[in-house]
């Protein structure tokens, strides 16, 4: 293990791209095998030196999060009118993907206007604000 060189990550790396993966995802193999490394390998300084030097490929700019009024009416004309509601009901509420498709009609409190969500990840229970709007639209039959 102690004679692997960077240039032979790199190597791997390109390989990788040349079979048809996506040069992203080189990189997260090369990270995933990095991390593993820096739990099993001693002494993690030969380790650390070892992926300091390993270039990865360049990365394309993440798309926007958020859409602009005029995005957001433009997919909706787009959708289905009941998948427009789910699709705006999403928008409203601002949550994770997982919590979102995780919801449970037990965590509303229709008077409060207000959801109880649970843990999620690394972040506490919580209390989450439902605007009317939000309301209407889980009124919806």
């Amino acid at each position: 293990m102690l004679t692997i060189a960077s240039l032979q990550v790199e190597r791997g790396l390109r390989q990788l791209v040349a079979e048809g993966r996506a040069p992203s995802s080189a990189n997260r193999y090369g990270s995933a095998l990095r991390r593993l490394m820096m739990k099993l390998v001693s002494p993690v300084s030969w380790v650390q030196e070892l992926w300091r030097r390993v270039e990865f490929f360049p990365e394309p700019e993440r798309p926007p999060l958020i859409l602009t009024p005029a995005q957001e009416e433009r997919l909706y004309e787009h959708l289905a009118p009941q998948d427009a509601l789910y699709v705006r009901l999403a928008v409203l509420l601002g949550l994770r993907i997982g919590q979102f498709f995780a919801l449970r009609w037990e965590w509303l409190s229709w008077e409060d206007e207000l959801l109880r969500l649970p843990s999620f990840k690394r972040h506490p229970a919580r209390m989450h604000p439902i605007p009317r709007e939000g309301m209407a639209i889980l009124s919806v039959p």
